[in-house]
């Protein structure tokens, strides 16, 4: 057996692996957002991002902004920098235009707007789901409201394909993520 995965933060995976479980996910979910930590090197590519961001002149405010398709009010991406999650654990991120956000959870909400997501990238392979909005104080994009989604399949396997599918459909060019409009799959 390998080493456990290291992670950094305050709350650590008590399994063999390192890696969180479903269980410690759904506790992570009902203690409204006490933060799960990324690996250590998840954890260095992440301040590493944040440092090429910094000396750009770019905030993580704008770097987010950029995940949303014109005319749209939210943007369902992978988590760029994810926590350490068992391999049938996926990590998502729900992105909310600023201005809409209130309106927009007195509407739709994330737990529907979750489920159309997971659904519509999953397709037949979507497992357990489950979101949370993080606590203010540990939020590192505070301008832009977003939530946590986790799905569990039953395989990595099923996660993995997900993944792919959601790739295959998003268009990259200049450094930024961009939708190809004609396909269902775009993050809308």
């Amino acid at each position: 057996m390998s080493a456990p995965v290291l992670t950094k933060g305050p709350y650590h995976s008590t399994s063999a692996t390192g890696l969180y479980t479903w269980r410690e996910v759904l506790w992570h979910v009902s203690s409204a957002g006490r933060v799960l930590s990324r690996s250590l090197p998840m954890e260095s590519e992440y301040k590493q991002h944040r440092v090429r961001l910094a000396r750009t002149g770019q905030s993580s405010t704008h770097d987010v902004l950029r995940y949303f398709p014109p005319g749209k009010i939210v943007s369902f991406t992978p988590a760029r920098f994810p926590y350490a999650l068992a391999p049938e654990i996926s990590h998502w991120i729900l992105w909310v235009q600023p201005g809409a956000h209130e309106a927009w959870r007195r509407e739709s909400g994330p737990l529907a707007e979750m489920r159309r997501h997971v659904r519509r990238v999953y397709g037949p392979f979507a497992g357990e789901s489950t979101y949370v909005q993080n606590l203010a104080g540990e939020r590192s994009v505070t301008a832009v409201p977003h939530y946590h989604c986790f799905v569990r399949n039953s395989s990595a396997a099923a996660a993995a394909r997900a993944r792919l599918r959601w790739d295959l459909n998003v268009r990259v060019f200049s450094g930024a993520s961009a939708c190809n409009q004609s396909n269902s799959m775009c993050p809308d």
